[in-house]
């Protein structure tokens, strides 16, 4: 671990006293005068230690219908997230996620609104710049369709938990 000294040593400079360097010989005595007197002092500095790095963090654990939310909303969009440029990668997997973990809320309340699945899954492809709105409203419906049908299915299974 790389600490700092306690003591490092700084050159001051207080004008009004000459200072001699003896290895200029323009002077009669083979010195320079400056104008400028330098003066060595000790300044003491607090420890600075790096950080320990701690073990990573594991993501938390997502459910199973958060898992399958996320499958449906990314299903047939690898080419198009491929093609995305990197500026724009990282705010699409944001509202991807957004959206997944706010659809899956929902499905586990048991309190579905389509028009707001709709609307969610409308926004967050709506991040894909230069996007066919014909192609988005196709896909939003869609994906909708599939979420609802997930639901449909889950509603009728007991609870695992």
């Amino acid at each position: 671990m790389p600490t700092v000294p306690e003591k490092i040593p700084v050159l001051e400079t207080k004008p009004g006293k000459p200072e001699k360097n003896s290895e200029s010989p323009s002077s009669p005595e083979g010195k320079m005068e400056t104008g400028l007197e330098t003066n060595k002092t000790q300044v003491e500095l607090p420890q600075i230690s790096t950080p320990v790095p701690s073990p990573v963090e594991p993501l938390p654990e997502k459910d199973v219908i958060t898992m399958q939310v996320e499958g449906i909303l990314e299903e047939d969009l690898g080419p198009i997230y491929a093609s995305l440029p990197e500026e724009a990668k990282p705010l699409f997997r944001k509202k991807g996620e957004e959206a997944a973990t706010e659809i899956s809320t929902m499905l586990k309340t048991l309190k579905i609104n389509t028009a707001r699945i709709l609307r969610l899954i409308r926004d967050w492809l709506l991040t894909i710049p230069k996007v066919n709105k014909f192609f988005l409203e196709q896909e939003a419906k869609i994906k909708t369709d599939r979420i609802i049908d997930l639901h449909e299915s889950t509603k009728n299974e007991p609870p695992t938990s």
